[in-house]
C-alpha cells in the first residue's frame, strides 16, 4: 500500500474501472457480439466494460489533473462483514429458502456498523426478507424456494 501513496484515491478509483473492465473483455473475447439488429451474447457486456473502461480513464485523468487526494484508512470490518453477507445469502439461498437467506444477509451486514440498533437491524431484516420475495417470487416468477422445506 506504501507504493500507492503517490496516487490519490480517484486515480486508484479509475485504475480499478480499467482492471475490471479490462478484465471483463478479456471474459468476454470469444463470445459472439453481433450487430445491434442481432445482438450475440456479448454485445452489452463489451459495450459495459468498454464503458467501464472509459469512464476509468476519465476518473483516472481527473485524479492526475486534479492532484492527490489522501486515500482514506482502509476498515477491514465493514469490509469483512459486507462480504461475508453476500456469502451468506449465497450459501443460504437455495438450502434455506429466500426468506432466512436475506434476512441473515442483513443481519450479518449490520455487525458491520458500530452503531446498528437491535430492533431496526431486525425489522429491516424482516422488511427487505418480504420485500424480496413480493418482488422476485410473486411478480417476476422466479423458480426459488421461500422457506426451507
Amino acid at each position: 500500500m506504501r507504493a500507492l501513496r503517490g496516487f490519490g484515491q480517484d486515480f486508484l478509483s479509475g485504475a480499478v474501472f480499467i482492471l475490471i473492465g479490462g478484465f471483463g473483455l478479456y471474459i468476454g473475447r470469444t463470445y459472439r457480439v453481433g450487430t445491434a439488429l442481432d445482438m450475440g451474447p456479448g454485445y452489452i457486456p463489451r459495450i459495459l466494460c468498454w464503458l467501464l473502461v472509459g469512464f476509468g480513464i476519465l476518473i483516472c485523468a481527473k485524479g492526475l489533473v486534479a492532484g492527490a487526494q489522501a486515500m482514506p484508512r482502509v476498515h477491514l470490518r465493514p469490509l469483512l462483514f459486507v462480504i461475508g453477507s453476500i456469502l451468506v445469502f449465497a450459501f443460504l439461498l437455495m438450502p434455506a429458502g429466500l426468506l432466512v437467506a436475506a434476512a441473515a444477509s442483513v443481519l450479518v451486514a449490520s455487525i458491520a456498523a458500530q452503531d446498528s440498533k437491535v430492533v431496526e437491524t431486525v425489522l429491516l431484516a424482516i422488511g427487505l426478507s418480504v420485500a424480496a420475495t413480493l418482488i422476485f417470487v410473486v411478480a417476476l416468477r422466479l423458480p426459488l424456494h421461500i422457506f426451507p422445506w
